[in-house]
């Protein structure tokens, strides 16, 4: 890609596996300040997070011709030509652009890979892809059958940019043990644009969590922490929370029962039982938000604590 800032953001800003994020948030920071200041005209969306993933066009599989209309060119076909047993020439032609001085850029992928390019002209653009020497057959398999798959970026480079410097900042708290009030800010604006859920203010006096006897074994115990991960799987899975409990009495304690993970927040790892009190201790400094929603009579009595 051309633009030296998508270069850089690429180069530096995580695109965080589950793990943790494997760079520090002041390079994030200083990447976001630098931005800011040296590109005025590349303002995020309205709708800014994850609004900088490319959209699917087509796949380019040899032999055939593929076709797309783009925001910039209307018109679009490829073909694929095989040059060697591991490498083929893709031809690109674009027509019928919609204004003199527009763009397209996209994301050209196979599993062994990804090349940004950016088509300013009418015109055909030829590339070669090769597979790496260490390709596996089931590689070479998808560069055959599935062949390279041709992705759109929606935005313009600066705007989308600025709109994965917003996403990322959506996740500063995975590497905080509280979450901060501009971080918690960013998730609250997140779930009432993307679930469309307004997440009101409520007063900690006046919503206790309840006490050890008024819990049964089996309530239900849902977290959603502002810390961009929990928001995000709460509007993938059309839901307020992002995170699931349960309550279990055993051997006259009560325990919070879950599986999760250690990161920043929590101390744990894996399929784990917490002491009650433990557990409200925890999810108070891990800045979680929580709901208590308690069995009705009949399943309560319905519900196996020792099974």
């Amino acid at each position: 890609v051309e633009d030296s800032w998508l270069e850089t953001l690429m180069t530096n800003v995580p695109t965080r596996p589950h793990d943790a994020f494997v760079h520090s948030l002041n390079k994030v920071k200083e990447l976001v300040d630098g931005y800011q200041k040296e590109n005025v005209g590349g303002a995020a969306s309205e709708h800014p997070y994850f609004n900088f993933l490319p959209q699917f066009r087509a796949n380019i599989v040899e032999d055939q011709t593929a076709s797309w209309s783009a925001k910039c060119f209307t018109s679009n076909t490829a073909t694929s030509v095989s040059k060697s047993d591991t490498t083929v020439k893709l031809s690109i032609t674009s027509a019928n652009p919609t204004s003199e001085d527009c763009y397209d850029s996209y994301a050209f992928m196979t599993v062994t890979g990804a090349k940004h390019i950016k088509i300013t002209e009418a015109g055909t653009f030829d590339m070669e892809w090769s597979l790496p020497d260490d390709y596996r057959s089931a590689e070479k398999w998808d560069l055959t059958t599935k062949g390279v798959r041709a992705f759109e970026y929606m935005t313009h480079e600066k705007t989308t940019v600025a709109n994965i410097l917003e996403t990322v900042l959506m996740f500063i708290p995975e590497e905080t043990k509280p979450v901060d009030p501009l971080s918690a800010k960013r998730n609250v604006e997140f779930m009432a644009t993307y679930p469309q859920f307004q997440m009101e203010k409520r007063e900690p006096s006046e919503n206790l969590p309840p006490l050890e006897h008024q819990v049964h074994s089996g309530d239900f115990f849902g977290i959603i922490r502002l810390d961009g991960l929990d928001p995000m799987l709460a509007w993938a899975m059309g839901s307020t929370t992002g995170h699931t409990t349960t309550a279990l009495w055993m051997d006259g304690e009560l325990y919070i029962t879950e599986s999760t993970v250690t990161d920043s927040y929590w101390p744990t790892n894996g399929i784990q039982k917490t002491p009650y009190r433990q557990w409200l201790k925890q999810a108070e400094e891990a800045s979680f938000n929580v709901v208590w929603a308690p069995l009705n009579k009949l399943y309560r009595a319905k519900y196996n604590e020792t099974a």
